[in-house]
């Protein structure tokens, strides 16, 4: 049995740029999954599944994110 390679294609979306891998059959994407976990995890990575794709993209720090009320300035008069 040959071994399969998946070259994953950089798409991006509403969070950034995420790792996109696509799979023939259920069974292809779970046995990638299972023998990647450890690589997603040791790189802080979190995953998607939708249909036959695996989402591969970076967890957001809510300190980088720096999104709140601190962005909103107003003047007083």
């Amino acid at each position: 049995m040959t071994k399969k390679t998946y070259k994953p294609v950089l798409v991006n979306s509403s969070i950034g740029q995420v790792l996109r891998y696509d799979f023939e059959t259920e069974g292809e994407l779970h046995d990638f999954f299972l023998k990647s976990l450890a690589v997603f995890q040791k790189h802080d990575s979190k995953t998607k599944v939708i249909g036959k794709s695996i989402y591969v993209f970076k967890k957001i720090n809510q300190e980088d994110n720096n999104v709140g009320d601190d962005d909103v300035r107003t003047e007083k008069n």
